[in-house]
């Protein structure tokens, strides 16, 4: 009968990081002539990003995406490198896309984690307050663009499993979260019911489209052995993403 002598404590997490957004920076239009990085931004935004609230939620991953849209111009190459906390460019690990050919394409990504780009993995995790900036330049002549947009949260980009967001928990646990995309293919989910990821529960396959702040749950799951949640999507410059998670935790004292 030594049950009837347990204690149970019963948690509740909220998390919600939300996606990130600086909208359009342009409000009209803006004439690129640099033919080399300038030495000072064409924009810049301050966003910030919740951190969990508890240690046992652990962040993996943060997705960023990159829009810009040219409108006309004679240069043949239209380069974009994106900052964080560095006004003039020059630290070169503070550098989120590096010179990118948004004339050849106008849709970039990065995913940063542990080991790709650590530095601005810690400072966008952190909680606290950044600020981005955008340098443009052309190889010669001019460009002129009329849009400038950067996504960002706690998810990832292109058409790959990749792990975002782990819960560790020894206990029954019950984890449910919502999830939303930027782009135009198909968010992907599985909800891995242990840690290590040697064993999920899939949750959701081929569920919704990540059109423009596309917004799915991921449902309901039961676990005892911790949460590791994995997205992906069909379109490699996509951005999947957590948008809220809570979870309820019940352990014996």
């Amino acid at each position: 009968m030594g049950w009837l002598n347990k204690v149970e404590k019963i948690e509740t997490i909220y998390y919600n990081p939300e996606l990130r957004d600086t909208g359009d920076l342009e409000s009209g239009t803006k004439t690129i002539t640099a033919t080399s990085k300038p030495g000072a931004a064409d924009y810049s935004k301050v966003m910030s990003m919740a951190k969990p609230s508890d240690i046992r939620m652990l962040i993996k991953v943060i997705g960023a995406r990159l829009s810009v849209t040219r409108d006309s111009g004679t240069s043949s190459n239209l380069y974009c490198s994106v900052y964080v906390d560095d006004a003039d460019g020059s630290e070169a690990d503070h550098c989120l896309f590096d010179g990118v050919d948004v004339q050849a394409g106008s849709l970039q990504v990065q995913n940063v984690l542990v080991g790709t780009k650590e530095v601005l993995f810690n400072l966008l995790k952190d909680g606290s307050t950044h600020t981005f900036y955008f340098f443009f330049w052309c190889d010669s002549g001019n460009s002129v663009i009329s849009l400038v947009e950067l996504w960002y949260g706690v998810g990832a980009t292109g058409a790959s499993h990749c792990f975002v967001l782990t819960v560790g928990h020894t206990g029954l646990m019950m984890f449910g979260m919502h999830r939303g995309g930027i782009g135009s293919g198909t968010m992907r989910t599985d909800i891995h019911g242990t840690i290590d990821r040697t064993g999920y529960h899939s949750m959701l396959v081929a569920q919704s489209s990540a059109t423009i702040l596309g917004f799915g749950s991921a449902g309901l799951l039961l676990t005892t052995d911790g949460v590791a949640v994995d997205l992906w999507g069909t379109v490699a410059t996509d951005l999947i993403l957590i948008r809220q998670v809570q979870v309820m935790l019940r352990s014996e004292l």
